[in-house]
Formats: structure tokens, C-alpha cells, sequence
């Protein structure tokens, strides 16, 4: 007898088995679906990246751009610098990076413009309310050749030999002291007879100066101080031990020399050194170095030092001051309106 298949155990297995590949079937299906959108939106993610990166290359290159474009004479021989010679920042294109600002720039010129960005001030710009001084309106034109001679680390047992030279040959010049163990008297007859008296610093320690901004400050607002007690002067002009850029601020010489410049002050550095801090350096090779130095310079902001131990210097200034007369140069004291000259980075 033929047995019935509908409602037989074989029809079930089949059914059952019928039902198995349709929820495999449905299973892949949706499996497949979901791979598909999350390769989407993983690319939209992407684009969106993408675009994002390309704001912050904008910002990157226009930064870049500003510091190139910043204009001052090269770095020149350092008191006690050791300031290492940097490459500048280079700006670098890729197509991606290309076609993302491309897309910014885009964008960008249909937002308004944000307000401006005013910052609080830095806590040590709350430091010593008192240590400022009038900056100069606008820089004086020099005319003709001009030679400034600096004179650092005085007073000393050398400042009044400097000073009978200058007055034999009727010259003004500048110190830039030290005022920790300051002598007065030799301070007023500076101050009495004409020269320019700048801020060098109060320790001359270089660790304890260049430890922070707040510690420079605290050093020049004490030499400042002295100087102002004993001369009745508030000098606005200084030089930075080591130049305004050396191994002991290099990395936050901007700030320190952003922050004097607010308060008015007025820093030099030179583009002629004597040598005379050099052990073992003679009369002769100071007198070398500067006429070396001269090259037909319009301006000569000339380093030599003024200490106890430097007698190289004192013997050399009176050929040194011989030459820069034959070669047509006058002398002046510097003052705030002089326009200074200052290191950089090569």
C-alpha cells in the first residue's frame, strides 16, 4: 500500500529543512546590507577627517608664513651666546593637503568673521607695576656713519680709565651695568659726564635670570631700581646677558623680549664684538676684530666690556676709536630712539 506523503515524517524533515535555508537565506541577506553601510559611513568618516585635517593644515601653513615672512639681521657673535642656527619652518604642500584647504578656504568665505581675540593678561604682566617707561614714539634717522661703543659688566677698576679716553677724544658712549656691589660714585661721574647708562643685570647669574620670566623681571626691576636711586634716571634701554637670544632663554626668548617691549623698554644687541672676553685675548685682536668688523657699515653697535680682569679692551679703545674716525664714522651714545639691532635665528 502507497503510503501518503503530505502530512508523512519525510514531508515535516523536508519542511523543516525548507525553513532552515530561508532563515539562512534572510540572515545573509541582511548581513550583507549591514557591510555595505558601514563601508559608507566609514568613508563619509573619512571624508569628514579629511576635511577636518584641512582646517588645521590651513592654520598650520599660515602660521607658517608668519614667521617666515619676520625680517631681522642675522645672528651675530655672542657675548656668551651659544644660540645653534635653526632651519626655517618650510612649507609643505601635499595634493591631499592642497585639495582640503582648497575646500576650507572655500568655506570659510562664506562665514563671518569671528570677534577678536583678546586674552587675559599673563600673570607676569601683573608684576611690578611701576617698571615701565615711555617707548619711543618712531626710531631717529641716523645720518651719515654712526659707531656706538657698549661697554658691559661695569662699573669696575676699568671704568674710569674708559672714561678718560672718551673724554681725551670728547666721545660718548654706553654701559650697560651690573648693579649687585654697584659703586656709586663711579655710577654719577658715568651719568655726570654724558654717557647712556642701560640695564645689564643685577647678578649676572645666568641660571638664577633666565630660570623664568617671573625671575627676569624680579633681576631687572632691582637694577633698574638701583640705577634710578642712584642717578635719579629711569634707563630705558638694556641688553640681555648673553644677547638677546643665547643657550639660557632660547626657549622663551620671544616672551621675555615681547614682555620688555610692552613696558617700553628698548634691548640691543651688536654686529661688532671686540673678542675681549676671550681668555687670552690681546690689544691687537681686539683692535682686529672690530676693524674686521666694519665692512662700511652704515651703524656699528660695538661690544667691549668693562671689568677688572679686561685690560685687553681698554688698551685697544683708543686705536680702535683712531680707525673708526679715519673711516668717517662719528660717535654717539645709544638712546631708546636709536633703532636697535637684535639677533635672530639664521
Amino acid at each position: 500500500m502507497k503510503q501518503k506523503y503530505f502530512g508523512s515524517v519525510r514531508f515535516f524533515k523536508h519542511l523543516i529543512y525548507l525553513g532552515m535555508i530561508s532563515v539562512v537565506s534572510v540572515g545573509i541577506y541582511f548581513i550583507s546590507t549591514l557591510g555595505a553601510n558601514s563601508t559608507n559611513g566609514s568613508q563619509e568618516a573619512q571624508s569628514a577627517s579629511s576635511s577636518d585635517s584641512g582646517m588645521d593644515i590651513d592654520a598650520l601653513m599660515q602660521d607658517v608664513k608668519v614667521m617666515g615672512n619676520v625680517a631681522l639681521p642675522m645672528i651675530g657673535e655672542g657675548e656668551h651666546a651659544t644660540a645653534e642656527a635653526e632651519d626655517t619652518p618650510q612649507q609643505i604642500h601635499t595634493p591631499d593637503a592642497d585639495t582640503a584647504n582648497d575646500a576650507y578656504r572655500a568655506d570659510a568665505q562664506e562665514q563671518t568673521p569671528p570677534a577678536p581675540y583678546a586674552p587675559d593678561p599673563m600673570e607676569y604682566q601683573l608684576l611690578y607695576p611701576d617698571l615701565y617707561v615711555e617707548p619711543p614714539a618712531e626710531y631717529a634717522e641716523t645720518e651719515g656713519k654712526v659707531a656706538y661703543l657698549t661697554f658691559d659688566d661695569g662699573p669696575s677698576a676699568r671704568t674710569e680709565d674708559i672714561l678718560d679716553i672718551l673724554d681725551a677724544y670728547d666721545i660718548k658712549g654706553t654701559f650697560f651695568v651690573i648693579t649687585n656691589n654697584l659703586d656709586v660714585d663711579i655710577l654719577e661721574r658715568i651719568a655726570g659726564e654724558g654717557h647712556a647708562i642701560g640695564v645689564h643685570t643685577h647678578s649676572h647669574q645666568y641660571t638664577e635670570i633666565y630660570a623664568s620670566i617671573e625671575d627676569y623681571l624680579a633681576d631687572f626691576n632691582a637694577a633698574f631700581q638701583a640705577i634710578y636711586e642712584a642717578t635719579s634716571v629711569k634707563p630705558d634701554i638694556f641688553r640681555f646677558p648673553g644677547g638677546s637670544i643665547n643657550a639660557y632663554n632660547r626657549g622663551f626668548y620671544q616672551e621675555i623680549n615681547a614682555e620688555m617691549l610692552r613696558r617700553g623698554f628698548v634691548f640691543y644687541d651688536w654686529n661688532a664684538s671686540s673678542g675681549d672676553s676671550a681668555p687670552n685675548t690681546g690689544a691687537e685682536r681686539v683692535y682686529q676684530n672690530i676693524a674686521r668688523k666694519v665692512c662700511g657699515q652704515q651703524k656699528l653697535i660695538i661690544l667691549m666690556h668693562d671689568s677688572q680682569q679686561k685690560y685687553a679692551g681698554v688698551r685697544a679703545l683708543p686705536r680702535v676709536i683712531e680707525y673708526l674716525l679715519s673711516q668717517g664714522y662719528s660717535f654717539a651714545p645709544l638712546d631708546h630712539r636709536v633703532e636697535p639691532i637684535v639677533f635672530s635665528y639664521k
